[in-house]
């Protein structure tokens, strides 16, 4: 302790210095001085609370009494245009309701909150509205079905087969859900065009969903592309530049040539159809397209239509390089904060 280093001299030259080694004294003991966070049950803040306040010194209750000619709620009350303290002892705290139905496995937030603006949402019987918070104990339903949140969170990696189409829609019969038939309900991470094969995630954690869906973390996805005449250097330079479609530029990317007319590219955005559509503005056409890894899960040799669960380290990595906390023990070592982890 810095106390201990200090001379008896040194104290005595400040007199401020000297107080502030007091105070070092008192927290070496385990007493809280600052008045910040919990107190010990030794400490001088619980001996005064029970014998009262000091002679001549208010109590904190006769301080919050009101006034002479001063009513309770004007005293206690946060004002006109002050919002309320916040009670941290409430045992029921709110949540907001496109929450409660990602972390439900239902949708994504951005999904709920369409459903809300299409009264497909309601709370005890009464249609729900964008931003209401709800309670544990309340009645949540969709289209007239109830919802339950689900404890386990899994993750799946599916080898989507052409034709199917990455949606929770009931009414698509060719819906990803249903083909899938998983007993947990689950929805996919992003889509894949219903002309294109291979990896798609799905999940029911919707924090997992949402870090890995924003473009702004520039998360990799890696694709095999045939198209329809020969790859020439200039296409390559040209998809690696970026191409304009949909208003915008894409961004750069990494374009490898496999073949007379293949090619294997790696984006770190999602726009809609957007490989199609850039070899559409080069005067290419796609003939195939399948997708073989989502940041660190590769689809490996997992047979078209077939799904696994993703566990063990492989998860736990998809975790970490979407900047979230795994849930569950981790079965190997963390990476450090100074250490690299190669971006995805």
């Amino acid at each position: 302790p810095l106390y201990q280093r200090t001379t008896v001299k040194d104290m005595k030259k400040n007199k401020k210095f000297d107080r502030k080694i007091e105070k070092y004294k008192k927290q070496y003991k385990g007493y809280q001085t600052s008045g910040r966070g919990k107190t010990r049950p030794d400490s001088d803040s619980n001996m005064k609370a029970a014998n009262g306040p000091s002679p001549g010194k208010s109590s904190a209750a006769d301080r919050n009494s009101p006034g002479p000619g001063k009513s309770p709620a004007a005293a206690n009350g946060p004002g006109p245009g002050k919002r309320p303290a916040a009670d941290h002892n409430d045992p029921t705290p709110e949540m907001r309701l496109n929450r409660y139905l990602s972390d439900a496995g239902i949708c994504s937030r951005r999904q709920a909150d369409r459903y809300l603006e299409e009264g497909r949402i309601k709370v005890d019987g009464t249609p729900a509205v964008l931003g209401q918070k709800i309670r544990p104990g309340q009645d949540i339903s969709l289209d007239d079905q109830p919802i339950h949140v689900q404890t386990r969170k899994v993750v799946l990696a599916f080898n989507k087969p052409r034709g199917i189409v990455c949606t929770t829609e009931k009414r698509e019969k060719d819906n990803i859900i249903d083909y899938l038939d998983y007993p947990i309900r689950v929805y996919p991470v992003g889509r894949l065009d219903k002309d294109s094969e291979g990896l798609i995630l799905l999940t029911n954690d919707g924090d997992l969903m949402n870090e890995v869906l924003k473009a702004r973390n520039y998360h990799e996805k890696e694709y095999l592309v045939e198209v329809n005449r020969p790859v020439t250097n200039r296409f390559m330079k040209a998809m690696s530049e970026g191409v304009e479609i949909l208003d915008t530029k894409t961004r750069p990317c990494k374009v490898i040539k496999t073949g007379l007319k293949s090619f294997k590219i790696i984006l770190t955005q999602g726009l809609n159809r957007q490989i199609r559509r850039m070899c559409e503005a080069l005067d290419y056409r796609v003939v195939s397209l399948k997708r073989v890894r989502v940041m660190n899960i590769e689809l490996g040799d997992l047979p078209t239509g077939e799904y696994r669960e993703i566990t063990g380290e492989e998860r736990y990595e998809l975790y970490y390089r979407a900047g979230l906390k795994p849930p569950g023990k981790v079965p190997y070592e963390a990476p450090k904060k100074d250490q690299e982890i190669l971006p995805c």
